[in-house]
């Protein structure tokens, strides 16, 4: 499903005009019921709103990112590609701090990271990227 995201960033400001006043946990409520997003998505959206950026900037930027590079860094595959922060901070979106993974690997680096089992390897795998 393709979102036309002109109209839904009207829509968007307009949410967020009429939660001025509201809890923030109320508002995030609301905009999940409203948009069918996740608590990630509002604050996202919501912090490009505030700087002036299209709602899917950082979708254009990952976009970019996977065409570029279009296999896992680790595995080689095609299939089911995202794209992962090298410094796990969201908000730096530079080619240099983003590697594309597919899901699977995706999910066993977070595991590692999560488990702080074997964290020395995931350095040394993020420092060659």
């Amino acid at each position: 499903m393709k979102n036309n995201y002109d109209t839904l960033r009207v829509e968007f400001v307009d949410f967020l005009k009429t939660t001025d006043c509201v809890p923030v946990e109320h508002a995030v409520a609301l905009f999940c019921k409203e948009f069918k997003q996740s608590r990630r998505t509002y604050f996202r959206w919501k912090k490009n709103i505030e700087r002036g950026l299209p709602l899917n900037h950082s979708d254009q930027i990952y976009r970019k990112v996977i065409d570029r590079r279009s296999k896992c860094y680790f595995c080689n595959t095609d299939l089911s590609l995202v794209v992962h922060h090298k410094n796990k901070n969201r908000e730096d979106n530079h080619p240099e701090n983003l590697v594309v993974l597919c899901n699977e690997c995706h999910r066993r680096l977070h595991a590692l990271i999560g488990s702080k089992h074997n964290i020395n390897v995931y350095v040394v795998s993020v420092q060659k990227m």
